[in-house]
């Protein structure tokens, strides 16, 4: 028999585990904006009242959706420079839908909103993934494009008349004392992870 040692197992390295530097890394920013938070409240301790902190949160809940779209272009190494001038347009199809005449404007405002995004989304990666033209031109002239539609749509001024229901069940309304753009960038949220996470690796996105 030989006295020589059986070769050893390869080792399995543990990715679960997870690397401080990383986590450090990721919690540069996030920990500069908290002290730059702590240092303001210590200022002035009405700025993290709650009452500012939730305001702050409902305002840029917004920015959190255009933050999670643009996400998914650029992890597949796309960008959108017509996302701002989308949302304008959109928003003012929105708005004069609503405030016209007819059953649940509110709803098919909604609808024509969603309807207009979806149009102009899908003409952008028909451009890009179906002919082939690049990004940037194809994005920034749909935003040239899109903003020309939303000046002359509008005539250049705010939509007025936008039905107090939606205001108030919407922008300003809470649910189980939460603002309602909140809950619906949350959940938002909760969906782009789900997607990301079961959906799409690193090497399949990149």
């Amino acid at each position: 028999m030989s006295d020589r040692p059986d070769m050893a197992a390869p080792v399995v390295l543990d990715r679960a585990r997870p690397d401080i530097r990383q986590f450090a890394a990721q919690a540069k920013l996030p920990g500069l904006v908290f002290l730059a938070l702590l240092g303001l409240g210590l200022l002035d301790p009405r700025i993290v009242s709650s009452g500012n902190l939730w305001n702050i949160a409902s305002q840029t809940s917004y920015l959190a959706l255009f933050a999670m779209a643009q996400t998914m272009v650029l992890l597949t190494r796309g960008f959108d420079l017509s996302l701002g001038f989308t949302v304008s347009l959109v928003s003012v199809i929105s708005a004069m839908v609503m405030t016209g005449t007819g059953d649940m404007p509110i709803l098919w405002g909604i609808v024509a909103g969603l309807g207009v995004g979806l149009l102009i989304g899908g003409l952008n990666g028909f451009l890009i993934a179906g002919i082939g033209i690049n990004p940037l031109v194809t994005t920034l002239g749909m935003a040239n494009i899109v903003m020309a539609l939303a000046s002359t749509v509008s005539g250049g001024f705010p939509v007025p008349g936008i039905p107090e229901a939606f205001t108030d069940s919407l922008a300003e309304g809470r649910l189980i004392g939460i603002p309602v753009p909140i809950l619906f960038a949350a959940l938002c949220f909760a969906l782009l992870f789900l997607v990301l996470r079961f959906t799409c690796s690193a090497a399949a996105c990149i």
